[in-house]
């Protein structure tokens, strides 16, 4: 192999190895991360709140959601079926052409979700899940 070519395909080879890379994760990450999610609710969405995160960038999301918590199957933090809580996550709106692990959903108002979540110290939910925590894995 001629120097130059050489160069040009160990060039190549650098670029694509320090490109930030984002796959799909497999059913089996999502599975995991549910069953070690410390809050396991049924939740019905009574208010939902989507901002963008700046101005410039409309990709990505904040999403605050008032819900009621229907059903309890696992609670680290002694919620109770009627407790009203409060969910803050970053949402992803995805472009054309996206591979990367799935994005949360945006939850709609009156409607019910199984979640999985995580309280915080401030008393919120977070994802406890990813972009899974509404969605049962299977």
């Amino acid at each position: 192999m001629k120097r130059p070519t050489f160069l040009l395909v160990a060039l190549s080879v650098l670029a694509v190895t320090l490109l930030p890379t984002r796959a799909e994760l497999p059913p089996t990450a999502y599975i995991d991360m549910q069953a070690k999610a410390p809050e396991v609710f049924q939740i019905k969405v009574d208010d939902v709140s989507s901002k963008p995160i700046s101005l410039i960038d409309w990709s990505k999301r904040i999403e605050t959601v008032q819900a009621t918590v229907q059903k309890v199957t696992r609670t680290k933090s002694d919620a109770k079926p009627g407790d009203k809580i409060t969910i803050s996550y970053e949402r992803l709106i995805p472009k054309k052409g996206w591979a990367g692990p799935s994005p949360a959903p945006p939850l709609e108002q009156g409607k019910e979700y199984p979640a999985y979540l995580e309280k915080t110290a401030d008393g919120t939910y977070k994802l406890g899940a990813r972009g899974k925590s509404f969605t049962e894995v299977k």
